[in-house]
């Protein structure tokens, strides 16, 4: 919201009209009471498909066409240098006092300064932390703080006295207690952000702490800093958390210690006082090196009962479930985490996780994931997600192996590559991949999937390759299906060395 109108409406409950609404950014749209059935007709209408982006603009396209200008006066807009003037500073007690004093004409202003000074000091006291400490978070961490605050109030007397004063009584005289702001301390707001319920066990059985399962500032290792794991790492730095960072890259160190996160000379090291340990590592075999330590204490021996591993990596699914059953052996919770959604998501915290392993443990790890990632899914026990992982990449590679056909046969015909791309991808095609797959445009030194599937087919051992005395037949079947005498034969391979060159 702009300036500290946010914090404003946390301490009076200023009731919003519809430009208030618009001007703060909880709505895009005015659209009038009376336009309602052409409404909910249109959507019944709409263009709608099972592409996130293209169902936003849909229905963005289609309420501009009902939006209309809104004739109420935006109060937030009126007096908005006077609510920064009012909220200015970071001690609520001076904001209190300027609150207090507030002698206003308006009468909206004027009921919301009331408001405020009629209010539960704690809840005033309450509402100020929350909005300290919610800033940085996303929107499912801020749910979440609020259902544990919601509890904390529960067990608070204001509750129930305002209950009483307001609705049960009705003597509007509410006897809060503490009854001033100035006695309101630091341990009573901490309080109502403790958990109520007893705390989860971790998959071994031992008792989890308020520390080990906050949604904050958790005390992590992260392991495998390449180009998935530095923007994973550095996206809970970004949330608040404590992150201590290893790999064998001195580069990769020194980059991720530039952003601010303390970095360990081993991976010994790292792990020392920490909650959780995350990995992301190339293969199967440097997964149980770390963890198992082939033949030699592994990592898992130096930590103690209660630790969550969260391993990240794509790797066998008998490989996740060796170092989990590991792990349970120890008392540590372990989940094989698995991601999707390229180097791309891991920046934009937008990846998907595919998890194996039990679900106390998943919801343990639930706020961090939700800080890399935008969808996660429990796929079942230990090694279930990598088994998920494995089934989505077989699939991604045939709907690529079919996309560099299907250009291929085009341009084998003359077509235009990048008029066949732009049909598939506005057609039945899309279905198949081709929207997904392959990009609208392509920028200098991006690789994109298919670009790396082409090259690998390219690159194989194995592969036929277009040349002198390889591959005559396939050709000559290229060559058939062209349809005309003398087409040029292209393969999927070809097209790869010719997308990675720039010729399209």
């Amino acid at each position: 919201m702009p300036g500290k109108v946010g914090l404003f409406l946390a301490l009076t409950g200023a009731p919003l009209n519809a430009a208030d609404a618009l001007f703060c950014g909880l709505a895009d749209f005015h659209v009038g009471a009376q336009s309602r059935t052409e409404v909910l007709a249109a959507m019944g209408a709409g263009r709608w498909s099972d592409v996130a982006d293209e169902n936003r603009a849909e229905l963005s396209r289609l309420l501009a066409g009902h939006a209309t200008d809104t004739q109420a006066e935006s109060k937030l807009r009126l007096h908005f240098d006077q609510i920064n003037a009012l909220m200015a500073g970071d001690d609520l007690l001076d904001i209190a006092a300027r609150l207090r004093s507030l002698h206003s004409d308006d009468p909206w202003l004027a009921n919301a300064a009331a408001t405020f000074s009629k209010g539960s000091p704690t809840s005033a006291a309450l509402a100020f932390e929350l909005w300290q400490r919610v800033q940085h978070l996303s929107l499912a961490e801020v749910f979440r703080l609020e259902y544990r605050v919601s509890l904390g109030c529960c067990a608070h007397p204001d509750f129930a006295e305002g209950i009483r004063a307001l609705l049960i009584d009705k003597d509007r005289s509410p006897r809060w207690s503490p009854p001033l702001l100035e006695q309101v301390t630091p341990e009573l707001i901490e309080d109502h952000f403790k958990p109520r319920f007893a705390a989860p066990t971790s998959a071994g059985g031992v008792k989890l702490t308020p520390d080990q399962i906050t949604e904050r500032d958790m005390k992590i290792a992260f392991i495998g800093l390449g180009n998935m794991g530095a923007p994973m790492a550095l996206n809970l730095h970004k949330a608040g958390h404590q992150v201590a960072a290893f790999d064998l890259s001195e580069e990769a160190c020194q980059r991720l210690g530039a952003e601010g996160l303390r970095i360990a000379d081993s991976a010994s090291n790292v792990v020392r006082g920490v909650e959780v340990v995350i990995s992301m590592l190339p293969a199967s075999q440097h997964v149980e090196a770390l963890y198992l330590g082939n033949g030699k204490p592994g990592l898992l021996a130096q930590l103690p009962a209660g630790t969550l591993v969260i391993d990240c990596s794509t790797i066998s699914a008998a490989s996740a479930r060796k170092v989990a059953d590991a792990s349970a052996k120890l008392q540590i919770a372990c989940i094989d985490a698995p991601v999707s959604g390229g180097t791309g998501g891991a920046i934009a915290g937008t990846l998907t996780f595919m998890v194996g392993g039990a679900t106390r443990d998943l919801e343990r790890a639930r706020p961090l994931l939700e800080t890399m990632g935008q969808n996660i899914f429990h796929a079942g026990e230990a090694g279930a997600g990598q088994t998920a992982k494995i089934c989505n990449n077989m699939l991604l590679g045939i709907l690529m192996i079919g996309t560099a056909e299907a250009l291929a046969l085009g341009v084998a015909n003359g077509l235009d590559a990048k008029v066949l791309s732009e049909i598939m991808r506005r057609s039945s095609g899309r279905q198949l991949g081709a929207g997904k797959i392959q990009p609208p445009a392509r920028r200098d030194g991006e690789r994109t999937g298919l670009q790396r599937l082409c090259r690998w087919l390219w690159h194989r051992p194995d592969a036929e390759r277009p040349g002198p005395g390889a591959g005559k037949r396939q050709r000559r079947a290229r060559r058939h299906a062209a349809g005309r005498a003398g087409a040029q034969p292209v393969c999927g391979a070809q097209l790869g060395r010719q997308w990675r060159a720039g010729l399209f």
